[in-house]
């Protein structure tokens, strides 16, 4: 089994997982990697979700190797499915950061996990649910209302397919001239009369975007400390703009879990490689 897209998990799934991470956390499972080997592929530049990674497969004495675009013969135009091919006899764990998600949709006996790509980032939305739920005391999202503000992007599709296994109420703040249907779409702050569990964002150009965009349709989705007041939590994928899509104050304001969900990546990225491990039979 592989986690290349948030909705490969069921809610029970889920559970189980926070339940590994909290035990993980609490030193009650330790060693959990020993023997075991996870290489991490990246195509794209990464910071956070390398670190933990990384740092994590390691604390659990599992070993780990780092390959870059340029590290592979990817850079000399062979093709990601005969890399995956040739990683998977050698390795237990494939993570992989790319960018179409086709790509990364192959079978495979070793599990392969999304880093992120242009579709999806499901191990961000992963820990920012983990954050919230440990941060509200509350295991149970259903009804809950969150709200989206920026375009429709691979944050969004992962919070989108977040929404429908644990049952929160998603809500979109768009740039001018943009839509999303089957849910309520937003233009401005003002519009807004309620509070929400959280108000996620991202970044307005998402990595290795090359279309061109008008940035002038997008001032109205602009998080800004005095917005804050419509919710108890503030999330970001990071890095963060300040003058885009936050003001200045935001990432740091009391109501933000954003140092908070980047610790937490790494216990949830453990508790996902565990859960397919124990899948598998391997741990």
């Amino acid at each position: 089994m592989n986690y290349t897209k948030f909705s490969n998990f069921s809610f029970d799934n889920y559970i189980k997982i926070y339940n590994y991470c909290d035990k993980i956390k609490n030193n009650k499972k330790k060693n959990i990697f020993k023997n075991k080997k996870m290489v991490m592929l990246f195509l794209k530049p990464s910071t956070r979700t390398r670190v933990t990674f990384e740092i994590g497969f390691k604390e659990e004495e599992g070993k780990v190797t780092f390959l870059s675009f340029r590290d592979t013969q990817l850079s000399r135009n062979e093709t990601i499915e005969e890399t995956i091919r040739i990683l998977d006899m050698f390795y237990d764990v494939i993570v992989i950061r790319g960018y179409k998600q086709r790509e990364i949709e192959i079978e495979s006996k070793n599990p392969i996990i999304n880093a992120l790509t242009d579709k999806y980032h499901p191990c961000q939305i992963a820990s920012d649910i983990y954050t919230l739920m440990k941060e509200s005391k509350n295991y149970n999202l259903e009804n809950k209302k969150i709200l989206w503000v920026g375009e429709k992007n691979n944050l969004f599709n992962t919070w989108l397919e977040a929404s429908k296994i644990f049952k929160f109420n998603l809500e979109a703040l768009l740039p001018k001239n943009q839509k999303i249907k089957n849910i309520k779409n937003y233009y401005n702050f003002k519009q807004i009369n309620k509070k929400y569990l959280a108000i996620a964002t991202d970044t307005w150009k998402s990595m290795g975007e090359r279309k061109k965009k008008k940035f002038k349709d997008f001032k109205n989705v602009t998080v800004n400390s005095k917005n804050l007041k419509k919710t108890k939590f503030f999330l970001h994928c990071m890095p963060a703009y300040i003058g885009k899509e936050v003001g200045d104050g935001v990432i740091n304001n009391k109501k933000s879990l954003v140092w908070k969900a980047i610790e937490n990546k790494k216990h949830v990225q453990k508790g996902i490689i565990y859960f397919l491990f124990k899948l598998l039979g391997r741990a």
